[in-house]
């Protein structure tokens, strides 16, 4: 895969440059918890996995454990809150970017906690894992969850999470690590979003929230300013009975949307969503859930939603879908390859079984590994390379 070579030349460059350690791989995943305590609703430690990931094997190569003690700023999350934990990369494919708490681990019923004593905050990490720690004021997801961030190019961000009032929502803000900034509710509902993320220059929110569920745009562009109008993309149903419970998203092109659907329900399931784009509508294509929960052959296969979702197209021309599946327990990484004109699935169709969770953690998000800043692609000669990596501008 030309993105995957791509991405083995700037991690070894980035490891030339670096004080610290770079990605090796071109897949990261977030992991919550440290492995020992088992996970509550308390505050826990964050590692971002690293990995060499192709269609049906991963390997591990390390990982970055997020601050979680000492004097801080810190960045936690809830070891039970299955709505965190998105890891989404910046437009100028610099930066991975994720959301929590600025919160050392151990704190009881962190998502409940008042924002006024503990500040919600979103972390910043380069190639050579160098992080930076942005920490929200007190009118940002006061007693409840911040979900998801992403940023254009590691200046500018948007927030996606809940809380009462106008506390929760899309929400603006600039970076700023020498205190808590201030931060703007873009639009006024809905209020209880999930994932957001930038697609060709648009801001794009994921929501189970009223006439919202499903996947939606956010004003026109990159709004950073309040009274954005949210509009469901059309095809969307938003009655409580359709069949979607969309999480991550990503896509492929300007007419084909994958959505991460999280109901694993025998008789109701929902995994991985292909959604196309015709006459201005959006229709659902297909959806897969198959897992054979051993990686082989013999084992009868198991139904799975999803949260975490990326992709690339390959040089062939297909689709590569990175997920992480719902799971409560020892949940996993799976990828699945589709050709862009697929209108259902072969009756065999499963996803392949990369990676499971350690014991006492849990996998929440997915991206590809950042790329280096401009000069050094300069200096490497692959700047034109980087048109293969996903589409995200």
């Amino acid at each position: 895969m030309r993105q995957r070579l791509c991405y083995a030349l700037i991690a070894a460059a980035g490891t030339a440059a670096a004080a610290n350690a770079a990605f090796q791989g071109n897949l990261v995943v977030s992991s919550y918890g440290d492995g020992t305590a088992a996970l509550s609703n308390a505050s826990t430690q964050i590692n971002l996995l690293d990995f060499t990931a192709g269609l049906t094997s991963a390997s591990l190569n390390g990982s970055l454990a997020l601050p979680s003690t000492g004097n801080g700023p810190f960045l936690t999350g809830s070891g039970t809150a299955t709505s965190e934990g998105t890891l989404t990369r910046s437009a100028d494919g610099r930066y991975l970017t994720i959301a929590g708490y600025n919160a050392s681990a151990g704190l009881a019923s962190i998502a409940g906690t008042a924002a006024t004593n503990v500040n919600r905050a979103v972390a910043r990490v380069d190639l050579d894992q160098n992080v930076e720690i942005v920490r929200l004021a007190a009118d940002a997801y006061t007693a409840n969850n911040i979900r998801s961030v992403v940023t254009t190019d590691g200046t500018k961000y948007w927030a996606g999470g809940t809380a009462s009032g106008t506390n929760g929502g899309v929400r603006y803000f600039e970076h700023d690590t020498s205190g808590p900034v201030s931060s703007t509710l873009i639009s006024a509902s809905p209020t209880n979003t999930r994932v957001v993320n930038i697609f060709d220059g648009q801001l794009y929110l994921s929501t189970q929230s009223g006439a919202f569920r499903g996947v939606n745009t956010v004003g026109t562009g990159l709004p950073e300013t309040s009274g954005q109008t949210t509009t469901l993309l059309s095809g969307f149903d938003p009655s409580t009975s359709a069949p979607q419970n969309a999480y991550d998203f990503w896509f492929a092109s300007d007419s084909i949307l994958y959505v991460a659907d999280e109901r694993s329900n025998p008789s109701n399931p929902g995994g991985l969503q292909k959604w196309v784009l015709d006459a201005g509508t959006w229709s659902l294509q297909w959806s897969l859930f198959s897992l054979n929960n051993d990686g082989d052959d013999q084992t009868p296969n198991v139904n799975v939603g999803l949260r975490g979702l990326t992709g690339t197209v390959d040089d062939d021309g297909a689709i590569i879908l990175y997920g992480i599946t719902s799971n409560s327990g020892l949940n996993h990484l799976v990828s699945f390859r589709d050709l862009p004109g697929s209108t259902s699935l072969p009756i065999d169709a499963e996803f392949n079984l990369l990676y499971t969770a350690a014991p006492n953690t849990v996998l929440r998000g997915v991206d590809f590994t950042p790329i280096p800043t401009p000069g050094s692609l300069a200096l490497l000669g692959i700047a034109g390379a980087l048109a293969a990596r996903r589409r995200r501008a």
